[in-house]
Parts: structure tokens; C-alpha cells; sequence
């Protein structure tokens, strides 16, 4: 019977610590490593199983671990491509620009109705609707006044009034020095050294310099050249030119030809107009 009930005993208590692990106190251990608890049964000794522990005891700490779960809203936004054609950019035509060699075509044009004027070029090389712009030219045809032509004026507004004026005067030697150009525009300065050459007066022959701005258009399909000149606006040293034309006596030396009157290149059309006297451009 005794074992029976220090059995019962010992399994009450173990039914108990597992039970109620936290409400047994941790064994504490003296100097000899004998444990200093309460009794197993009954607050009396236990003397047929005495626990033992050693001289240095380990105390077991149990953690209980608390698991929080974090939940994580994940929001999805939804995107729908627009339809593929309307995600290439807009690209406005690009306008056609003279190139390098528009331009040397464009400044030799200007060059070739000065020194060899024909109506096929001009009706090959200008617009329509073309203005010719020069106030140089305009005072050498009022003989250095300022009317009757305007001076700030064109000096000819459509290709049919310039092909009148330039067709009429004679061919003058003309060099281009320099040349210029943006998309759509050529720039130049030119020299002649025979600004008076065919006229009826030529007594010097002074060097005159200019400048020259034409605006261009891209020419129609099959057209001779790639684009077509619009407008021009022209000045150059005219008191040079009227100096050549015998018109201006200089108050200094100046280069006279051995005649007074020479006439060195033939008009180009009959009707010959000397109130046009000078380079139409």
C-alpha cells in the first residue's frame, strides 16, 4: 500500500505541474545541490524519493511567444493602353530646307540674271507673284533723287514687271564673294568691277560691293531647280555706281577710262529704256 499511494502521490503532482506549470515554484538548490521545496505529499518529507539536483542549477525560463500577423493591403490600379495608333508622337511635316548646294544653285541664279540674263531663266527660277526689293536701284533710276520712283518702294512687283526692267540692260561681270543660307533663304555679297558696262556712259570703273537676300520656295515637281525665288532685297555702294555712269563728279582720284562714253556690250532688246539705267537687282 505504500508504494501504491507514494505512486498516486507522485502522479497527482505530476497531473498537477503539467496542469499548472506557472503556479509551481522553480527549486531552488543549496550548497550541497539538495532541493528546498515543499513536501510531495501531504507536507511531509519525502523520504523514499528525495529529488536531487546538482550543485549548480539551471534555471529554465519559459518565453511564450506572442505571434502578431501583420496584414498587408496590397491596392492594384488597373491601366488600359490606349490603342496603339494613338501612342506615336505627332510629328508636323517637316519643311524641305536648302541644302549647301541649293544655295551655291541659288546664289549663281542671282548671278546669272545680272551677267547673262535670259527669260527662260527668270520664268524658270522665280515665282509668279516674285518682289524685287532696292532702294539702291531705285535712286539711280530717279538719278540720285528721291522721286519719282519710291524709294523704300519694290522696285519691281511680279516676275513679268521684273523680266520688262532686267530684260532690257545690259550684261554686267559680276563675282560672288561670299555665300549664306537658312532653310529657307540664301544670302550673299557680290562685286563687280564694270557696274557702268554697257551703258551709255561709262568714265570709271570704281569697284562696288553688295548685298543680297533671297527668299526661296520649294519648286513644284519637276521643276529645273529645287526651289524658287520669292523675294529679293538687294542694296550696294550706288554712289560708286553713279560715279561709273559719269553721273556724280568724285571730289577725289579715281580710276577714269580712257573715254568718256564707251560702250562695250550691246543691248539686249530694242526697246532699250535709259531711264532704267543700272542693274535691275
Amino acid at each position: 500500500m505504500r508504494f501504491a499511494t507514494t505512486f498516486a502521490t507522485t502522479a497527482a503532482l505530476a497531473a498537477t505541474v503539467l496542469a499548472a506549470p506557472a503556479a509551481e515554484p522553480a527549486p531552488v538548490c543549496n550548497d550541497q545541490g539538495q532541493s528546498r521545496g515543499r513536501p510531495v505529499s501531504g507536507g511531509r518529507p519525502a523520504t523514499a524519493a528525495t529529488l536531487t539536483f546538482p550543485a549548480t542549477c539551471t534555471a529554465i525560463v519559459t518565453s511564450v511567444a506572442t505571434t502578431v500577423t501583420t496584414s498587408t493591403v496590397i491596392v492594384t490600379q488597373t491601366y488600359t493602353e490606349p490603342p496603339s495608333s494613338t501612342l506615336v508622337p505627332f510629328l508636323p511635316s517637316q519643311p524641305k530646307c536648302v541644302t549647301d548646294e541649293d544655295a551655291e544653285v541659288i546664289a549663281d541664279i542671282f548671278r546669272l540674271l545680272i551677267q547673262e540674263y535670259s527669260d527662260e531663266l527668270a520664268l524658270a527660277a522665280l515665282t509668279e507673284d516674285f518682289v524685287d526689293w532696292a532702294s539702291s536701284v531705285n535712286i539711280l533710276m530717279n538719278r540720285g533723287a528721291q522721286f519719282p520712283k519710291n524709294i523704300t518702294g519694290p522696285t519691281f512687283s511680279g516676275r513679268q514687271a521684273f523680266m520688262d526692267g532686267q530684260g532690257s540692260q545690259p550684261q554686267i561681270p559680276f563675282t560672288k564673294l561670299h555665300i549664306f543660307h537658312g532653310c529657307d533663304s540664301v544670302s550673299m555679297n557680290w562685286l563687280t568691277e564694270r557696274s557702268a558696262a554697257g551703258q551709255k556712259t561709262e568714265v570709271a570703273a570704281i569697284p562696288v560691293v553688295g548685298n543680297v537676300i533671297m527668299s526661296v520656295v520649294p519648286a513644284e515637281e519637276g521643276s529645273q531647280y529645287n526651289f524658287r525665288i520669292s523675294n529679293i532685297w538687294s542694296e550696294f555702294n550706288s554712289a560708286a555706281w553713279i560715279a561709273n555712269l559719269g553721273l556724280f563728279t568724285p571730289a577725289g582720284p579715281v580710276n577714269y577710262l580712257n573715254a568718256t562714253n564707251v560702250t562695250t556690250t550691246a543691248k539686249r532688246a530694242i526697246s532699250y529704256d535709259p531711264s532704267l539705267r543700272g542693274p535691275m537687282i
